[in-house]
């Protein structure tokens, strides 16, 4: 199986752009077709650093030693979760989050050699 297929059968809600012809996963479109250099492309595991950001000097950030490494093929963060424990937003690289604020969980698109985020001196 194919991973666009493994993205495919994970998605939540499957619904077609007005055109009928766009699939959806999660929040996104899907275009273009599925390449064996695609799918060797999303089977990579990446690590990406993962915590949270409420706002300036705001005491629930995550502060920089606290941000966690997470390591995951490139699918797996465009699937993403679903979000469904108490509180908890859908996260992923194919969830758009709609509301007046961004607040919250974060992933960060890098990694410093130290494999976690270091205080700013």
């Amino acid at each position: 199986m194919t991973a666009a297929m493994k993205i495919a059968e994970k998605k939540t809600a499957l619904h077609l752009a007005v055109d009928n012809t766009t699939p959806a996963l999660n929040d996104a479109e899907m275009v273009g077709t599925s390449t064996a250099a695609m799918d060797a492309l999303l089977n990579i595991p990446v690590t990406l650093l993962t915590g949270e950001l409420w706002g300036l000097r705001d005491k629930r950030n995550t502060q920089d030693e606290k941000w966690n490494p997470v390591t995951m093929p490139w699918s797996a963060w465009i699937v993403g979760g679903s979000g469904r424990s108490v509180g908890a937003a859908p996260w992923g690289f194919s969830h758009h989050p709609v509301g007046g604020t961004k607040e919250g969980s974060c992933i960060v698109l890098g990694l410093p050699s130290t494999g976690r985020a270091r205080p700013t001196r």
